[in-house]
């Protein structure tokens, strides 16, 4: 069952529990080992990489796992990274961010000290509130072990007159 974020902030993986990540799949644990990162409390707006990681997984590396499990894991790292973030500087706000890069077929996240409307994307943002969406459209996904040859097309060159259609991305967003 997926519990929302802001009712389960104490939810954090221990020290011991490692064991218990075998019974689970994959990409669950990948994601969950991301707690024990160091992240740089440097990192803002002008620094986004600094405190970027990503996380792929096969087909198989992700059965077993739902939208909810991969959302509650990154959720566990959103309260970690900022905890640690704020703990550095706690007058500062800490900002966890995750999206899917569909071309890498990857989940990405990230952490600054700042706030989620200045987050160092050049593109439009939609603000989900649950990072459930975001996990579902990967683990969805048919291109986990890459894009297929057959699978390209030939990219047209885009008349001036055609008006061009800007890129969305999907983001979740939690800032202590």
């Amino acid at each position: 069952m997926y519990v929302p974020l802001r009712e389960c902030l104490s939810t954090l993986i221990v020290e011991g529990r490692d064991s218990e990540l075998a019974d689970q799949a994959v990409i669950l644990g990948r994601i969950r080992s991301l707690i024990r990162e160091r992240i740089s409390a440097d990192s803002g707006p002008s620094q986004p990489s600094d405190n970027q990681w990503a996380v792929s997984a096969t087909e198989d590396e992700c059965q077993g796992a739902t939208p909810e499990d991969v959302a509650s894991a990154y959720e566990e790292v959103a309260v970690a990274w900022t905890r640690e973030l704020k703990t550095a500087a706690p007058h500062k706000p800490a900002t966890f961010y995750l999206w899917f890069d569909e071309q890498a077929s990857q989940l990405r996240c990230s952490a600054i000290q700042s706030t989620a409307d200045r987050l160092p994307f050049r593109c439009q943002i939609r603000n989900l509130p649950s990072p459930v969406d975001i996990a579902r459209a990967y683990l969805q996904s048919s291109y986990k072990e890459g894009i297929p040859f057959s699978d390209l097309k030939p990219v047209r060159p885009v008349a001036p007159a055609e008006p061009e259609m800007p890129f969305v991305l999907d983001v979740w967003s939690f800032t202590a």
